[in-house]
């Protein structure tokens, strides 16, 4: 068994979740997709800078940064809709539900997931908009496709050029963009009350 199998196992709760989805997901993705694991890497980074936002669910958020693109590992697809196929991947091995719940609506994903026709599957992972989920969304909107940092701006433009030519995707950004930039906006203000200082 190679370090890699040994970390693909169930959560039973006696290690801290954010270790035990670090190595889950470094073990699912990156060597698969390694650009991805880039991004994720910084998302992780990120979010331990600012893990003080998050009060006593810091934990949480950590893990959610490492889980968070876990379903773009190949052999995770069976919809095709990574958020989603990633909260399904980790509720077979054992994660808690409001992981769940975090992965499936990474970056306002559950608008996406049900212009995509998935309405019954996100009933059972309600979106919860709590300190945890807008550091999720503005530790992932701040960290670019190769884990760099980068302006809220620029991540929006980025991303309006890569979805350009998918119609559901032009439909699901009319309707995320304002929640994600609300979300950015909660987490600046929580960021500036505790005088933290990410990158």
């Amino acid at each position: 068994m190679t370090a890699s199998d040994d970390a693909v196992r169930s959560w039973d709760g006696t290690e801290p979740l954010a270790d035990w989805a670090v190595a889950l997901t470094r073990a699912k993705v990156e060597t698969a997709v390694p650009r991805r694991w880039s991004h994720i890497a910084g998302v992780i980074e990120l979010a331990r800078e600012i893990v003080d936002v998050a009060g006593e669910d810091g934990d949480l958020l950590i893990a959610a940064a490492a889980a968070h693109d876990i379903g773009h590992a190949p052999d995770l697809a069976r919809t095709g809709f990574a958020a989603l196929d990633g909260a399904e991947y980790l509720r077979t091995v054992g994660a808690p539900q409001p992981l769940l719940n975090l992965v499936a609506h990474y970056f306002a994903s559950g608008i996406e997931g049900r212009l995509r026709g998935y309405t019954a599957e996100y009933d059972e992972l309600p979106d919860e908009p709590t300190p945890v989920r807008d550091a999720l969304w503005y530790a992932d909107l701040r960290v670019g496709p190769d884990g760099d940092r980068v302006e809220i701006d620029d991540r929006f433009a980025e991303l309006w050029k890569r979805y350009e030519r998918d119609d559901i995707a032009m439909r699901w950004w009319s309707l995320a963009e304002i929640p994600l930039r609300e979300a950015v906006a909660r987490t600046e203000r929580r960021i500036a009350d505790l005088r933290l200082t990410p990158a």
